[in-house]
């Protein structure tokens, strides 16, 4: 079995030792773990209640936030769309009277600058979100499959 896959498996487990000479060793056998598909010396108590606990949290943390995000991120998406569709049309205003200044020229970009700028606010939260989000799933289905393997679940 891959010694990445060995490792995920000792990570939960209450036996593992580690060490900076021999890196992930069994505390039973004294030995580098090696086993096929699964462990029948695993001991899954502390570390493995921790790791649960720890990865389930962070993922119910990143899907709390989906109604927040996305209401974030609609309300500066469509304040923007405003604010550069009021630009536009302070061109069209601005163009249309015979009596034009240098001055009043500079307002409609600034204004359409500013819808930009809200657009702008408006992304990052949004794609924070669904990289956190893309993570903790990754990391509760890697967990879920490892579990798996032992038949055992959990709510």
């Amino acid at each position: 079995m891959d010694t990445v896959d060995i490792r995920k498996h000792c990570e939960l487990c209450d036996h593992q030792l580690k060490s900076w000479e021999h890196g992930s060793t069994c505390a039973l056998t004294n030995k580098s773990p090696d086993f096929n598909r699964t462990c029948f010396k695993i001991a899954l108590n502390n570390k493995f209640e921790e790791k649960v606990k720890d990865v389930n949290i962070a993922y119910q943390k990143v899907k709390s936030r989906k109604v927040l995000t996305y209401v974030y991120f609609f309300t500066f998406l469509i304040l923007g769309i405003m604010v550069i569709i009021m630009g536009y049309h302070l061109f069209g205003v601005i163009f249309s009277k015979v009596d034009r200044t240098y001055k009043s020229y500079s307002v409609p970009p600034f204004v359409i600058i500013i819808g930009l700028g809200l657009l702008f606010i408006a992304i990052p939260p949004f794609m924070d979100y669904h990289i956190d989000m893309s993570i903790a799933k990754q990391k509760k289905e890697k967990l879920d499959a490892l579990l798996a393997l032992y038949g055992i679940t959990y709510t």
